[in-house]
C-alpha cells in the first residue's frame, strides 16, 4: 500500500462531511475525468471503512490497488475506461455485486476467484477473451453476465457455479 494516501490531506470539500464514525456511505462519482480531481481516491481513502457502496462513472482508467483495503465494499460498479483490474480487488470479501461494463478489459486477474460473496458479476460490453479458471471458486455466484466480449469458450471450473442462475453471453466469438 502507497503510504502517501495516509499523508494526503483531504480537500476542502470533504470538511462537508460530517457523519457518525461508523456510518455506511453511499458514493457515486458521476462524470469523473482524472484532469478534474487526481485526489479522488485519496479523499475516498480517508473513509475505506465506511464505504459499502461505490459507484464511478467517466474516464477512470486504472483502479488504484488501495482499493483492496476498502473491506466493508459491497457494491462496486464502474462504468470507466479500465484496462485491467489490481491483483487486491479479491480482498473484497464482502462484494456482493462487481458491475464492470462498459469498460475495455481484455481479462480478469485470478484473485477474482477470491469474491467468495460474490452474486452478481457484470462485464458486459468489455473485450474479454477468456476468463480465469479460478471463476469456477464464485459459489455464490447467481448472475453472470458476459455478452458483447470476445470469449470464444468458457473455462472448465465453469461447472462449478453451483448458484448460477442466470447466464447472458450474445455477441461473443
Amino acid at each position: 500500500m502507497d503510504e502517501t494516501y495516509n499523508q494526503i490531506k483531504t480537500p476542502s470539500f470533504a470538511k462537508w462531511f460530517n457523519f457518525h464514525p461508523k456510518a455506511k456511505l453511499n458514493v457515486m462519482v458521476k462524470d469523473f475525468n482524472m484532469k478534474d480531481d487526481k485526489n479522488l481516491f485519496k479523499v475516498l481513502y480517508n473513509y475505506r471503512n465506511n464505504i459499502i457502496n461505490l459507484r464511478i462513472d467517466g474516464n477512470l482508467k486504472q483502479l488504484p490497488e488501495c482499493i483492496g483495503e476498502f473491506k466493508q465494499l459491497r457494491v462496486l460498479e464502474l462504468d470507466c475506461l479500465l484496462t485491467s483490474l489490481p491483483n487486491n480487488i479479491g480482498q473484497l470479501s464482502n462484494l456482493i455485486k462487481l458491475d464492470l461494463q462498459f469498460n475495455n478489459l481484455a481479462s480478469l486477474p485470478e484473485s477474482i476467484g477470491n469474491l467468495s460473496n460474490l452474486q452478481t458479476l457484470n462485464l458486459f460490453n468489455n473485450s474479454l477473451t477468456s476468463l480465469p479458471n479460478s471463476i469456477g471458486n464464485l459459489t455464490k455466484l447467481q448472475t453472470l453476465v458476459l455478452g458483447f466480449n470476445q470469449l470464444t469458450s468458457l473455462p472448465t471450473s465453469f461447472s462449478k457455479l453451483s448458484s448460477l442462475k442466470e447466464l447472458e453471453l450474445t455477441f461473443n466469438e
